[in-house]
């Protein structure tokens, strides 16, 4: 059987899922499946080789999938994500749920250790708020921080992408079961492992690869001396990644792992700002390809003041932080402007974010 370039990359995953590094170089040397079996004798392939490349059907793969409402992106494809294509050793396939169109929105990986402590709680949660109108928040679904910043994105109905060390059929933690189903529904949940692969724990540093090449900056909200947090930030330098990091009190096994980032360059962080003022300049922190119709900008008789600021708030939630970075305006005159465009029922505010008026049509405008 001859597969197509497809199916011989859904092929190798199936065998090599666990040993990313193995499958692309068996594709750079073997690069279609014709390729392979004229490259590997039948000596040199394993018996488990044999038997699930005798057995391996892609059609029933494509069903299976289906089933699950899975689907499936490889490294050939034009819409694969462009950042995660740069790294070293980026995985040949995708497996995903939700909103592909995310993957195309500025992100900024959160994580933290499972354990965490409330101060690294509190981190995470306020640093998550404050840029959850400016990026697209990355983590992996795990206990503590990752949980934590998940849950605090959607909150302000801004879905995450969360990236798991598992299949999509399989619920790692069980307890994020209702967290699972959310950002499979409303965000975008990711894996390379396909259907059936149970969580191991050499999965995770795999995994968490694919959470930093996806970001233009990874937080690491607190972290042990030997957290699997500080490994996935060595990747994201090793992916020319920015590196964030809080400090903590000195007292704190919790605060170790950040401290000593900041000793080997991190860049030191106190607020959602000093991230928004070190990658703003690299690109166009607003310009979300996922911004829908409906939040697009009133057709009111607007100020060029208002509809500049306006423009900034239409694609998604957005802090006040965020808002004066991206103007470039003092404090007053951001104030006064959003005060304008909240008494013509343009905007709202909730949770100190602000947001475009669902059925702005139907405001009433004052003057």
């Amino acid at each position: 059987m001859t597969f197509t370039k497809t199916e011989y990359l859904c092929f190798l995953n199936t065998l090599f899922y666990d040993q990313a590094k193995r499958m692309t170089e068996i594709y750079k040397h073997y690069p279609s499946h014709d390729a392979f079996n004229a490259g590997i004798s039948t000596a040199e392939l394993s018996p488990t080789i044999q038997k699930r490349q005798a057995s391996f059907s892609p059609d029933r793969f494509q069903e299976n999938c289906a089933k699950n409402d899975i689907k499936i992106i490889t490294i050939m494809d034009a819409d694969y994500p462009s950042l995660l294509k740069e790294i070293a050793n980026p995985p040949l396939v995708l497996y995903y749920k939700g909103d592909q169109k995310l993957f195309n929105d500025p992100c900024i990986a959160i994580v933290g250790p499972r354990k965490c402590s409330p101060y690294g709680k509190e981190v995470a949660k306020k640093m998550t708020e404050g840029l959850v109108g400016s990026f697209r928040i990355v983590s992996g679904l795990a206990r503590g921080i990752d949980t934590i910043a998940h849950l605090a994105t959607l909150k302000y109905d801004h879905p995450p992408i969360a990236v798991i060390g598992s299949g999509l059929d399989v619920i790692y933690p069980y307890e994020n079961k209702d967290l699972f189903k959310k950002v499979a529904e409303s965000g975008l949940l990711v894996s390379e492992f396909p259907l059936h692969t149970s969580p191991k724990p050499h999965h995770f540093p795999q995994r968490n690869r694919i959470i930093s090449g996806l970001s233009k900056g990874v937080l690491v909200c607190e972290a042990g001396l030997k957290s699997g947090s500080l490994l996935t930030a060595q990747m994201a330098l090793e992916q020319n990644r920015d590196v964030f990091t809080c400090p903590g009190s000195i007292f704190s096994d919790y605060s170790k792992g950040p401290h000593q980032l900041i000793k080997d360059g991190a860049i030191l962080v106190q607020s959602p700002q000093d991230i928004l003022n070190e990658l703003s300049p690299q690109l166009d922190l607003f310009s979300f390809a996922s911004a829908t119709e409906k939040n697009s900008p009133p057709s009111h008789d607007l100020s060029e003041e208002e509809q500049e600021l306006l423009a900034h708030i239409a694609p998604c939630p957005i802090s006040l932080e965020s808002l004066l970075s991206v103007s470039k305006k003092a404090v007053h005159e951001v104030l006064q402007v959003l005060s304008l465009l909240e008494s013509k029922g343009i905007i709202t505010q909730s949770r100190n974010h602000y947001s475009v008026c669902s059925h702005p049509s139907d405001c009433t405008i004052q003057v």
